[in-house]
């Protein structure tokens, strides 16, 4: 953080450069005094800190009423993009809906008859075929007709015009269906309700993580910890992350509580890991609810 320097056009903070990576603006000779911290200040200079995101420098000098590691940037985007999956998990548990009605109908209130098949196909499919009959039957003086999927097994046993006993309702025989065969309803409901209970769950996950990152930047209090170990890593698709564990004196107890934070540093890749002991700020509200800067 040593050849850290604030932009004196657009305020931005980086390190290095002799230009200013967010408007282009050429490095000042000398570096702009910082503004008052609208919180309480730090003792550290923030050249000497350790930053696992850079931006958030302007938050501690009170350039910036929020850190850039807080904002709830993702939010107002995830929102409308869930809300599609919630909208077709609804569809499809009304459809599921619809299908059990029909399957209990037909159990409880159907009746037999006689009638047969009259065309079938297979539908080709890379992951697996689909088989299909199409059947008619009478009911109340009138021919109504059927396609319905159907096992491998009943395709194959039968030819276009063998006899089939189909299920129908009295009432209403448009609904009808091969005796013995049809799809349990009970499967897709079961998926509809499970795809549902993710996409909410996500959802609450989402606004309740951007609802602990407002109430940390309204109520949290700036404390002063130290670095003691960091590794990195990087995975399948070369993103680099630090491992950092950090340790403070918590203002609730004085006790010195060590915890790891696991994050993305892109903007560390090229910098040696911060040694021990380097000085570091936490955002703190409880000891289960803070930030590391």
């Amino acid at each position: 953080m040593d050849n850290l320097w604030q932009c004196n056009v657009c305020g931005f903070y980086q390190e290095g450069g002799n230009t200013c990576q967010s408007c282009g603006a050429a490095k000042p000779l000398s570096k702009a005094k910082s503004p008052e911290p609208y919180r309480k200040p730090i003792s550290p200079p923030i050249e000497k800190l350790f930053l696992t995101n850079k931006q958030d420098a302007k938050f501690l000098v009170g350039k910036d009423q929020r850190p850039a590691s807080l904002r709830n940037t993702g939010l107002g985007c995830l929102l409308p993009f869930l809300s599609i999956f919630v909208i077709a998990g609804l569809f499809f548990l009304g459809w599921s809906v619809i299908q059990l009605k029909n399957h209990l109908e037909l159990n409880n209130d159907g009746i037999v008859t006689q009638g047969r098949m009259i065309d079938h196909r297979i539908y080709e499919d890379s992951e697996g075929d689909s088989y299909y009959i199409t059947y008619s039957f009478v009911a109340n003086d009138q021919t109504y007709s059927q396609e319905q999927s159907v096992s491998s097994d009943l395709y194959n046993r039968f030819e276009a015009g063998a006899p089939l006993d189909i299920r129908y309702l009295p009432g209403n025989p448009g609904k009808s269906r091969i005796e013995g065969e049809g799809a349990s309803p009970w499967i897709p409901l079961g998926f509809s309700m499970c795809w549902l209970s993710f996409v909410m769950l996500f959802l609450w996950g989402a606004v309740h993580q951007a609802d602990r990152n407002d109430l940390l930047v309204k109520k949290g209090t700036l404390v002063e910890g130290q670095v003691v170990s960091a590794s990195s890593y990087e995975d399948s698709d070369n993103g680099y992350s630090i491992k950092l564990k950090y340790s403070y004196v918590s203002p609730r107890d004085g006790q010195t509580v060590v915890r790891m934070y696991d994050f993305a540093a892109r903007d560390h890749k090229r910098e040696p890991l911060p040694p021990q002991g380097t000085p570091v700020i936490i955002l703190y509200h409880s000891d289960k609810h803070h930030q590391v800067l």
